[in-house]
């Protein structure tokens, strides 16, 4: 091995300080000290400022951090609220439908697609990767459905897979997490799937006695 010769004590110690420098005033900056101020900007006690100064800043990660957690809870439990009203109103509007493949509300609509090509252009138009399900879905191991607005049917929006007798994934472009409509309009087609799955069992047992 080539013999690396480590750099002059001296010169580390001084580079490491600046960085420590360079990292306090970033502290300072973002616990709201007067950077214009010398007492802060050049203390004389440097090592001990820098040390409670970090202290200081590692409290306010800590508040933000819990703020944070707060902030999604709150958004969380409103998305659930969101999507449970409009659940109750789709089924609504859909209380009288046998198909689940009709179901309707917020705007929202079921397509199937018609071809393989359809499937292959949701991925494109959406830049997911739905295209690449095409051979699983000609081989029956599961099932694409797209998710339209109504007033715009040819449009992709959402693209919906469903696979023994769940709903495995639903994604919009890019990927993106579903909104509290279409959330609630997934789970109102799996619960008339089910629903028509269980009336079919029972009519095969009724033929079988």
């Amino acid at each position: 091995m080539r013999y690396q010769e480590r750099e002059n004590p001296r010169i580390e110690r001084k580079q490491n300080m600046a960085k420590d420098w360079l990292e306090y005033l970033k502290w300072c900056k973002e616990l709201g000290y007067d950077l214009n101020n010398m007492f802060f900007y050049m203390p004389l006690n440097f090592r001990k400022v820098h040390d409670r100064t970090a202290k200081e800043y590692q409290k306010l990660l800590d508040k933000k951090a819990v703020a944070e957690k707060k902030r999604r809870e709150r958004e969380a439990k409103k998305r659930m609220a969101e999507t449970k009203k409009a659940l109750e109103e789709i089924l609504g509007e859909n209380g009288n439908i046998q198909n689940a493949f009709q179901i309707k509300g917020k705007g929202l609509l079921l397509v199937v697609p018609a071809s393989a090509e359809d499937i292959k252009a949701e991925g494109a138009a959406l830049h997911h990767c739905v295209g690449t399900y095409v051979d699983r879905v000609a081989r029956g191991e599961t099932n694409i459905f797209f998710i339209r607005k109504e007033k715009e049917p040819d449009k992709p929006y959402f693209t919906m897979e469903w696979r023994d007798n769940d709903i495995v994934q639903c994604r919009g472009s890019r990927n993106c997490g579903m909104t509290p409509e279409v959330k609630a309009f997934t789970e109102a087609f799996k619960k008339k799937m089910l629903e028509t799955i269980e009336k079919d069992k029972d009519k095969g047992l009724r033929r079988c006695g």
